[in-house]
């Protein structure tokens, strides 16, 4: 009979079955098993960057960083080196088919981020994108406004009252610590766009500090930019929802993605 059984065995079957069982067992405890697909082959024969890579890497991407002391000095990473706001992007022109830009504009000063992009506009192949990730200015000062107890989540929040400090600390890091966070009236009685606007005045990028937010983006801003340097298609994103192959899969968009926005834009 156990010869019988082994003729008759099939691994596949096997498997199945188990992976069947397995399905129906978590379907009952409320979960579902999902197969999650890294999009490896749609990157296959592309040129993709990870600019601002940190410790990120992605599969079918080349890693581009800053090689900062802060990050950098007592860990051995290969990667090709970018200083963003003193450096050309360090690819040929009409070279790349994606570059990826997750949490790194919001630490660094507008006009370098407008160079980044036009350098990206230049390095990319016709039909290319560009996406960025970055905190969604727009969307956390109207979880203050509205939902102040939103922000539970930071490590600075005990009340409600705790709240305005975990905004600015995600918008404007040095202005945490000033009486009033240097405005001149109470946060609230800002207009949106004035608010946003006086955060990042005056604030400049930390070499020793480089995790530091001395900027605050939205869609409005980084679409005005990607107009101007006349990107053919702007998309305002999804969580993982890039609408370019290459650029979706659960190995993607990773950083923060609860208080992220996502923008995609196309040469």
């Amino acid at each position: 009979m156990i010869n019988q059984f082994f003729k008759k065995f099939n691994p596949k079957n096997f498997f199945y079955f188990i992976k069947l069982q397995l399905k129906k067992l978590l379907k009952y405890f409320g979960f579902k098993l999902v197969r999650y697909k890294l999009n490896l082959e749609a990157r296959n024969g592309k040129k993709n960057i990870n600019v601002g890579c940190s410790e990120y890497e992605i599969d079918g991407f080349i890693s581009v960083d800053y090689y900062s002391d802060s990050y950098y000095k007592l860990k051995s990473f290969d990667r090709v080196h970018y200083d963003m706001r003193n450096e050309d992007l360090p690819f040929k022109d009409s070279s790349l088919d994606t570059i990826y830009c997750s949490h790194v504009i919001e630490h660094i000063e507008t006009e370098h981020v407008v160079k980044f992009i036009s350098e990206s506009y230049r390095a990319l192949k016709q039909g290319g994108v560009l996406r960025i990730a970055c905190p969604d200015a727009e969307y956390l000062y109207f979880q203050l406004l509205n939902h102040p107890e939103y922000f539970s989540y930071h490590e600075l929040y005990k009340t409600k009252s705790d709240a305005t400090l975990c905004f600015v600390n995600e918008i404007a890091d040095p202005k945490g610590s000033l009486d009033s966070f240097g405005l001149s009236k109470n946060i609230l009685d800002y207009k949106y766009s004035e608010l946003m606007e006086e955060l990042r005045n005056g604030l400049k990028f930390n070499d020793k500090k480089p995790g530091l937010h001395i900027n605050n983006w939205d869609y409005e801003r980084i679409s005005k930019i990607g107009k101007t340097i006349e990107f053919t298609r702007i998309d305002k994103s999804r969580f993982q929802g890039s609408f370019c192959s290459s650029l979706r899969g659960k190995d993607m968009d990773l950083t923060h993605p609860a208080m992220s926005m996502y923008i995609d834009l196309q040469k």
